[in-house]
């Protein structure tokens, strides 16, 4: 069974304060743990959306900036997934969410969205750099769909995937 990534939101400390206190909240722990015959979780890399690269916009040619020559906009957000290992490589499992807005040019009923996915390794290298295409309904004003990928880190595995980051955004308009 593969561990869970690391969600981009904060998310609350669990137990939330004042749910349990003193000797109850140690007790319940150690019965929890007694219970638990679960092996521990394959370590993940970072995965996360890089800098400047969660939202983009295009436009029809030779009008960009121009609102009305907008096909459409989009955002992504919300990573969430896990990690399996064979002991050899290491399989990152995720999805993100994709928010397409329909721009006042777009022409079709659905568009092809490309994002770009990339391995960087411990020293910031990039080790691997592909772009995946996303299908997108266009319906009504906006659509949200939860895309899956996976990327797979060859001759990585155990704890040195722990500095390992998976990077995803849209690529640089040309």
């Amino acid at each position: 069974m593969g561990s869970p990534l690391v969600p981009l939101k904060l998310r609350r400390p669990f137990p939330p304060s004042g749910l349990l206190h003193g000797l109850p909240a140690l007790a319940a722990l150690a019965v929890l743990g007694a219970c638990s015959s679960a092996p521990p979780p394959t370590p993940c890399p970072t995965v996360a959306i890089a800098d400047g690269a969660a939202r983009r916009d295009v436009y029809e040619p030779g009008r960009a900036g121009d609102l009305e020559g907008r096909r459409y906009g989009a955002s992504l957000g919300n990573i969430g997934g896990n990690c399996t290992s064979d002991g050899t490589d290491t399989v990152v499992d995720f999805t993100v969410d994709l928010f397409v807005q329909r721009g006042p040019a777009a022409d079709a009923q659905s568009i092809d969205v490309p994002i770009r996915v990339g391995v960087i390794d411990p020293n910031g290298q990039i080790i691997e750099r592909e772009t995946v295409t996303a299908r997108v309904p266009l319906q009504g004003e906006g659509v949200t769909i939860r895309q899956p990928l996976t990327q797979r880190i060859p001759g990585v595995s155990g704890e040195t995937v722990a500095g390992y980051a998976v990077l995803l955004g849209f690529p640089v308009a040309p």
